[in-house]
């Protein structure tokens, strides 16, 4: 990983401009992503909203699960095939999460039911086999107290998953019972008594990540401007996760979209990661002391509601 961001930072004068960037067949945009080997999570929040907002007659009546699971099936495969497609290496996706635990019991056993007919479902399996990547499971689903009625059926979705998909690529559906310092605290635990000695980052890193990655690169969310361990696991935050918020659920995420996040990681943000080793000629004073005038009053953050209990940072 150091090589390619050091790759693309002696080629900074000749990287393309955003707007070649967006105009760029899709295949040479992937080629250029799968260099940087970029891990990404992207919050899936928002299902039922993006259900009934596609169904307008949904509206008012009880939600016909079989639907909600099919409508969501559908949309997340999409999603997915538009992260591939571009070229990321590694997609993170939470699945069950505190949430939908404590909404009732009935609730998680039809989420984890599902669960095996989705991610192991004929469409899944399809796309595994064309996006070239291996599925796994991630979270505490193995160790959490209050996943323990379910365990037996993820322990075996994580084994098929397994069996029945390979690749270069990874990605990982995640199940958690609570929130991921507790995951790391346990963890910490039973490799203390394994091993006889305090365990190092690195060791408690694989624990809770057995099939990677090391780190996370982008984290793409919409709606509230809050990161919380759900959202970036502790285990692989090492400071370098590039956060980047959609005023539209991220199930709509386009593919322009993608790619404008893309060209700022690859393009801007890397290669100006290690700021403090810039240089202060007169020129670049110059324009920092323009840029500084100019947006004196600006405020990144600020947002709006929409519709109750909906809060979105407002467009510049």
């Amino acid at each position: 990983m150091k090589a390619t961001v050091l790759k693309v930072q002696n080629t900074m004068t000749a990287h393309p401009t955003l707007e070649t960037w967006l105009g760029w067949p899709r295949e040479q945009v992937a080629e250029c992503v799968r260099e940087a080997h970029l891990s990404i999570k992207i919050a899936l929040d928002g299902t039922t909203r993006h259900y009934l907002l596609a169904d307008a007659e949904a509206v008012g009546r009880p939600i016909d699960f079989e639907a909600y699971a099919r409508h969501g099936a559908r949309i997340t495969l999409q999603l997915l095939d538009r992260l591939f497609s571009c070229g990321l290496e590694t997609v993170l996706v939470l699945n069950v999460w505190p949430a939908d635990i404590v909404r009732r019991a009935e609730h998680l056993q039809k989420v984890v039911g599902y669960s095996r007919q989705f991610v192991l479902g004929t469409e899944a399996i399809e796309s595994y086999a064309r996006w070239q990547v291996r599925a796994r499971l991630y979270g505490n689903f193995d160790i959490s107290p209050v996943l323990a009625g379910v365990r037996p059926q993820l322990t075996a979705l994580d084994l098929e998953l397994a069996k029945c998909t390979s690749g270069q690529r990874l990605l990982l559906w995640g199940y958690s019972g609570g929130n991921a310092l507790d995951e790391i605290i346990m963890r910490s635990v039973q490799l203390s008594a394994s091993l006889g000695r305090p365990p190092s980052e690195n060791e408690v890193r694989r624990a809770c990540f057995p099939h990677g990655p090391e780190t996370l690169d982008l984290y793409i969310g919409s709606g509230w401007l809050r990161i919380g361990n759900a959202d970036l696991p502790p285990a692989l935050n090492g400071g370098r996760t590039d956060v980047y918020s959609l005023s539209v659920l991220p199930f709509d995420l386009s593919e322009h979209q993608l790619r404008t996040i893309l060209y700022d990681r690859l393009f801007r943000r890397a290669v100006l990661a290690a700021t403090d080793e810039a240089g202060y000629e007169d020129l670049s004073l110059a324009a920092l002391r323009s840029f500084y005038e100019q947006h004196k009053q600006t405020v990144l953050g600020i947002g709006q509601l929409v519709g109750p209990g909906f809060w979105y940072p407002a467009e510049s």
